[in-house]
């Protein structure tokens, strides 16, 4: 609510002519405070968990349509629709320390306030797979990926707000171009599923996540491929019925602007809370941040237990639980963002292919991505 004041603030305040966002204390943000989410759907209080998915998803939708330019520097952690928050920048700086992860489906949850936007973007089929898979990864992965554009040296920050802060411009030129000086290079981690790229889009653009998993294990029989291997575990770890939904939700997604993602994201929000359909968003919250067993007892426990008539309930229209996410779309109509990313995404990162001169070492940040990701075998230190 603070953030979305300030923005609409700034966006009419004369003298500003950007909009710096960055995290605080070595991570850029680990997104909402899911446990307390838990507390309040536990204690019956589900208008308040409304009340904060429409705060949530309305700064978004201003974030995506904003007038002024946005820089978002990650240097640390961004997490599923903490990240989001960045996604609509102009200029999206990362670090070697940055780190992404969309670990919703291990919290019995869906990529929601945006993130099926984002993830539907990608090239390919790594919005699925990420979204599927919750796979972290690191700076180069992050610009290789294209869910951010300009590679910078961490100990340099000081030095680039310092430009940037002494600029009297709303030029987006000069502003690239400062930031342009800062540019690092990047290599391809031997190990990233970069590598992987053709498998990815083999067996992620398939219609179902059972066929998705029947193709990894047909393409893994046989061979010693630990990364096939470390693929399955993160999706069987993950709630069977969260997986099905993700899928569809990132498909959806492509199809529509960021207003009609987020309306449809907040409506498999409500449901997720209001727990009539499953209640894994619960066991999935108890079980790696409440508890900390990490052994979530999903149910339905098996993906062929998931019928398409349940994954549609949470894409239907409110009849009486609630209304429909009220945006302000007739306001923001015609604002350059989030709706021009669709033809613009393939073009942020080209510069960069075939750039790895300076290799990037990221520090590990496994201790405050494990309650989503649990003990996966693949997360890079």
């Amino acid at each position: 609510m603070r953030l979305r004041k300030f923005y609409e603030r700034w966006e009419h305040e004369q003298g500003v002519n950007m909009v710096i966002l960055q995290g605080a204390g070595g991570v850029f943000s680990v997104g909402a405070d899911v446990k307390e989410l838990y507390k309040s759907g536990m204690e019956g209080n589900f208008e308040a968990c409304k009340e904060f998915f429409k705060d949530l998803y309305n700064l978004v939708y201003v974030l995506g349509t904003y007038r002024k330019i946005q820089i978002s520097m990650i240097d640390g952690l961004a997490v599923g629709a903490a990240y989001t928050l960045s996604s609509f920048s102009h200029f999206q700086l990362v670090t070697e320390r940055a780190a992404f992860s969309s670990p919703e489906t291990r919290i019995g949850f869906h990529p929601d306030a945006g993130t099926s936007f984002v993830l539907s973007c990608l090239k390919g089929s790594f919005g699925e797979y990420l979204a599927l898979t919750g796979e972290k990864l690191d700076m180069t992965d992050m610009i290789m990926t294209r869910l951010a554009q300009n590679p910078v040296q961490a100990e340099r920050i000081p030095e680039i707000l310092h430009q940037l802060r002494s600029l009297d411009t709303n030029d987006e030129e000069v502003v690239r171009n400062i930031v342009e000086i800062f540019h690092d290079g990047i290599e391809v981690d031997p190990d990233s599923f970069l590598h992987r790229e053709e498998a990815i889009n083999r067996c992620f653009s398939l219609d179902k996540v059972e066929d998705i998993i029947y193709a990894l294990e047909a393409e893994a029989a046989g061979t010693d491929y630990a990364w096939y291997r470390d693929v399955l575990d993160n999706m069987r770890a993950a709630s069977p019925l969260s997986q099905k939904l993700a899928l569809k939700s990132i498909r959806m997604a492509r199809q529509e602007s960021l207003a009609e993602t987020l309306k449809r994201e907040y409506r498999m929000s409500c449901r997720a809370i209001a727990g009539n359909i499953s209640k894994d968003f619960y066991e999935g919250v108890r079980a790696h941040l409440i508890e900390k067993d990490h052994d979530p007892k999903w149910s339905p426990s098996y993906l062929e237990m998931v019928s398409d008539e349940m994954v549609d309930a949470y894409f239907e229209p409110f009849e009486n639980e609630a209304e429909e996410l009220d945006l302000p779309t007739s306001e923001r109509e015609g604002i350059y963002g989030a709706e021009d990313i669709k033809d613009d995404i393939s073009d942020q990162a080209a510069h960069l292919e075939g750039k790895k001169e300076v290799q990037g070492v990221r520090e590990s940040d496994e201790d405050i991505l494990n309650w989503a990701v649990g003990v996966s075998h693949n997360l890079r230190t």
